[in-house]
């Protein structure tokens, strides 16, 4: 397996997870990734270390025009509403999507138009990483087909030179 390191500015030799709880610290304000590494990995390269210090000591700081990431929370509202919806249908019971949304409103305390617009925006995260997952396994499938038929072709040359070498 081979060994990658990544680098952040001057931080470098990180470990992937250390690169990813980096950046989404840093591009969307979500510390969740960065806090896990600190309290359960126990091989923290020195990089990270170095990261982590100048950002507890106030050397490094965010871009305080970014404002925190909401994809996380949309997109559990959505899961949530969908979740409910589905578990009506399986009980035969009525479940609208509009009650689905009071019901979520008045559980976290927010407006219904609130709850409308995080679980939208959700539904579209979903549905656009949906997309780039079938495209992604459409170029594979291309690429995959492209091989075979090289493989094929490859064959083919192969036994037409073994046919004019019996003759």
């Amino acid at each position: 397996m081979a060994n990658l390191s990544f680098t952040f500015k001057n931080y470098i030799n990180l470990h992937a997870d250390e690169w990813s709880a980096i950046d989404d610290f840093m591009d969307r304000n979500d510390s969740t990734a960065l806090s896990v590494i600190i309290q359960h990995n126990h091989e923290i390269t020195f990089h990270m270390r170095r990261f982590i210090a100048d950002l507890v000591t106030g050397k490094l700081k965010r871009d305080p025009n970014k404002k925190a990431s909401t994809f996380k929370r949309d997109y559990e509202i959505y899961q949530e509403i969908d979740s409910l919806i589905n578990e009506a249908d399986k009980k035969n019971e009525k479940c609208t999507l509009i009650s689905c949304k009071e019901l979520i409103a008045a559980r976290m305390f927010l407006t219904v138009d609130a709850v409308d617009k995080m679980y939208r925006r959700g539904k579209r995260a979903w549905e656009e990483y949906r997309e780039d997952e079938n495209h992604e396994c459409n170029e594979l499938t291309i690429e995959l087909d492209r091989e075979a038929r090289q493989a094929e072709q490859d064959a083919y040359i192969e036994w037409m030179e073994s046919m004019e070498n019996l003759n």
